[in-house]
């Protein structure tokens, strides 16, 4: 028997919304036939207004007539690991690239992991 299709959740509305935001302001979306300023406006509408599992069913269907095969597979492994994290109750930041080459540079400087200079920097 086949595997059933699948299907963005309530549960999973919030992280499949987070990636698809954070895709589309990067400009690597990877979508059909359509561009990221189109994409972005019709996407802001699918999210707005209604239950959870309203905006759920209305962001598979958006999914499923814009999203590549290839970004099907990234939503649904970015989903699987959130879900992940958060049912293993760590934290996790979403950080620009700019932010990220920051931190690494002064974890390295400083022989420290990027969660030890943040700590070090912000714990006091």
């Amino acid at each position: 028997m086949p595997r059933p299709k699948y299907q963005i959740t309530a549960d999973d509305f919030t992280h499949a919304r987070d990636y698809l935001q954070s895709q589309l302001l990067q400009h690597t979306l990877e979508l059909r036939d359509e561009t990221h300023a189109d994409a972005s406006e019709s996407l802001e509408s699918v999210l707005s207004g209604g239950t959870k599992i309203a905006k759920a069913k209305r962001l598979n269907a958006w999914c499923e007539e814009h999203l590549t095969t290839a970004t099907w597979n990234g939503l649904k492994t970015s989903v699987r690991k959130r879900r992940q994290r958060w049912v293993n109750e760590s934290r996790t930041v979403t950080l620009s690239v700019r932010a990220h080459e920051l931190l690494k540079k002064a974890a390295e400087r400083k022989g420290l992991t990027m969660s030890e200079v943040i700590e070090k920097r912000f714990g006091r």
